[in-house]
């Protein structure tokens, strides 16, 4: 994986493209929660997928990257 400074990571972060698609990702989880809600208990196999899947886009969502404490701008 290459290697980014925290000043290139907070830049991605306010990128316009970045914004859109974390609204994107946060979208997809509400309307996915909202399915588990009135869906539930139908299908464990379905509830269990559902699940899985809004726990993936939240993790995609609160990607971070670990910077050397020492070095906070390598």
């Amino acid at each position: 994986m290459a290697l980014i400074t925290r000043s290139e990571f907070d830049l991605w972060k306010s990128n316009p493209v970045t914004k859109e698609f974390l609204q994107a990702l946060q979208e997809r989880i509400d309307e996915m929660a909202q399915l588990l809600v009135h869906s539930a208990g139908i299908s464990p196999t379905e509830d269990n997928f559902n699940r899985g899947y809004i726990r993936a886009l939240f993790d995609i969502s609160q990607f971070e990257v670990n910077f050397d404490e020492e070095n906070p701008d390598e």
